[in-house]
């Protein structure tokens, strides 16, 4: 289990890029699982490109880029939008 994920943590959206290569897949994956069996809402996207640190200036045309509506998809289908 990772060390401060409860069962209290916020949900939580994960997203990152086949493509880091300076962060492994792993340190999304991981958190992920652990949170699904606590029973938090999460959701992981993996896209192919965006390189890291991507954030909201994801390349147009990568698919990292349609992030910020995957995101919200997810968010206002499970109410996390306030």
């Amino acid at each position: 289990m990772f060390k401060g994920l409860t069962k209290a943590t916020p949900p939580t959206f994960f997203f990152h890029a086949a493509a880091d290569q300076r962060v492994p897949m792993a340190n999304s994956i991981q958190p992920f699982q652990a949170l699904c069996a606590l029973g938090v809402p999460a959701a992981l996207h993996v896209y192919e490109s965006g390189a890291h640190g991507f954030g909201l200036r994801a390349p147009e045309g990568s698919s990292a880029s349609h992030w910020p509506e995957h995101f919200l998809t997810w968010a206002k289908a499970g109410g996390h939008l306030g």
